[in-house]
């Protein structure tokens, strides 16, 4: 069930958002709660703290170029459209929303009240809390910035990190898992980078199958060329890949081995990589 703010909530965060800091643009906010507010544009429209319903947290987590471009939405894996790359922080979101609510008639739409404009040249929707100024959600109405067509439709990209430990060859290692509908992992992908032996490796883990024990597969290994010191730069490479969606021969590999089984993977292997090199 949704979490969105009640009358009395909306309330409360009206009145508190004519406290004049919320309007300092260097002013960092911790938010408490889902009701905390974030910022007050210039024009008075209020961002909340918000949950994976409604305000901030929603736009960040459903509508930001982050974990890729399929979102898990109430157990479903969804395709919404994403910002631009370049204008996904909450400044540009401010001014996108001054702009709107300015420059449109409002759509009343149940508990909301909608706007739909230009900004930048692309198209908008604003949705904020019925008779209020308060930011439910907010995004382009076009897909534009969605990367290409991609093979998976199960699954979306769950947990990233990267970790550094001088016990093991001094190697990094990135993992970015795969997880269902259920927030289930399905899939790692482990990169290690091996500054000694100037390697990396690619690994898959295959994670939670009824028909099979948990394993985890090496996939290739290849020369590295990273110059001393600029080992993040790579590790934050990897990142952007998966997060712009650019990633399609891994997603592919998942497919295959989905359709022809893990006897196949080898082959499979050979079939993807080869092509890559």
């Amino acid at each position: 069930m949704e979490k969105l703010l009640s009358r009395e909530e909306i309330i409360v965060i009206e009145k508190e958002a004519q406290n004049p800091w919320y309007r300092l643009k260097n002013l960092v906010i911790i938010p408490e709660d889902y009701k905390s507010i974030n910022s007050v544009t210039p024009k008075g429209l209020i961002f909340i703290n918000g949950n994976n319903d409604t305000g901030l947290t929603h736009i960040n987590e459903r509508h930001r170029h982050s974990n890729g471009n399929y979102k898990l939405t109430k157990g479903k894996v969804t395709n919404p459209s994403l910002f631009d790359l370049k204008s996904c922080s909450l400044l540009d979101y401010e001014k996108i929303v001054d702009e709107v609510y300015l420059n449109n008639e409002k759509i009343v739409k149940g508990l909301f009240d909608e706007y739909k404009g230009y900004f930048g040249g692309e198209l908008y929707n604003l949705i904020l809390y019925k008779d209020s100024r308060i930011v439910h959600t907010l995004y382009p109405q076009k897909k534009i910035f969605n990367s290409s067509k991609r093979q998976l439709i199960k699954y979306v990209i769950g947990k990233m990190n990267a970790t550094h430990n001088i016990f093991d060859n001094d190697a990094y290692t990135v993992s970015i898992s795969y997880i269902d509908c259920n927030k289930i992992d399905k899939y790692i992908f482990k990169f290690r980078l091996i500054p000694k032996y100037n390697l990396e490796e690619l690994w898959i883990e295959i994670l939670n199958n009824k028909e099979h024990h948990d394993v985890a597969l090496f996939i290739y290994s290849k020369d590295l060329n990273v110059q001393d010191g600029k080992y993040p730069d790579y590790l934050k490479r990897i990142f952007t890949s998966f997060e712009l969606g650019k990633v399609e021969i891994l997603e592919k590999l998942i497919e295959k081995i989905e359709r022809r089984g893990l006897s196949q993977f080898s082959i499979i292997v050979n079939e993807l990589f080869k092509l890559s090199k």
